[in-house]
């Protein structure tokens, strides 16, 4: 009889002392780590999205690389049109995400100002991060093709060459960006999600 309320207390004790910390830290390290069905949903949406767009632009660039040996400048004007929007989306589409991530960072919901706008970082008010660095640099490579566009349709110099360089150096940072987004998926889904991508 006496032998049940010792053993509660030496539990007791050992609990207060953290001397079985698993019992309680499981729970919570689940729940933290748990990820709502509508976070996954959104993130693959996004996953697929992005794998789309990047297999459009590596399509551009390969098209892009074909005009080399035309001596018609129309095919690379078009294709050049095409691979200049689709970094602008890009660009755009990693200012939003940013700006969200960042508000939820700071203030754990996007915040509305008096005129009802929803209200975005901007400047040295976004933090730098990774998914900052790439949009810096995909913003560079964006204002560099801007310049060297007439020359790489006309293929003066080194234009198309440059140009080619550019665009590819964005597809790997448009990659990087994909691969960031997968990762914020729980490990097994990540694992599916890549198996079917490729």
């Amino acid at each position: 009889m006496n032998r049940i309320p010792l053993v509660m207390v030496a539990l007791s004790i050992l609990v207060a002392f953290g001397i079985l910390p698993d019992a309680h830290a499981t729970p919570q390290a689940l729940g933290s780590v748990t990820m709502a069905s509508s976070e996954v949903a959104k993130i693959k949406r996004t996953i697929d999205r992005d794998t789309k767009e990047l297999k459009e632009f590596r399509k551009l660039i390969k098209n892009l690389e074909s005009t080399a040996r035309e001596s018609s400048s129309a095919r690379r004007q078009k294709i050049i049109t095409d691979l200049h929007n689709a970094m602008g989306r890009e660009i755009v589409q990693l200012e939003k995400k940013i700006g969200e991530e960042y508000f939820l960072r700071t203030h754990g919901e996007v915040q509305k100002r008096r005129d009802g706008r929803t209200e975005r970082p901007t400047g040295s008010a976004a933090v730098f991060t990774p998914a900052h660095q790439r949009l810096t640099h995909m913003q560079g490579i964006y204002r560099v093709c801007s310049r060297g566009q007439r020359k790489a349709v006309n293929k003066e110099g080194s234009g198309l060459t440059d140009y080619l360089e550019k665009v590819n150096t964005f597809a790997l940072l448009m990659e990087g960006d994909l691969q960031a987004t997968r990762a914020l998926l729980p490990a097994e889904t990540a694992e599916k999600s890549k198996a079917s991508m490729w």
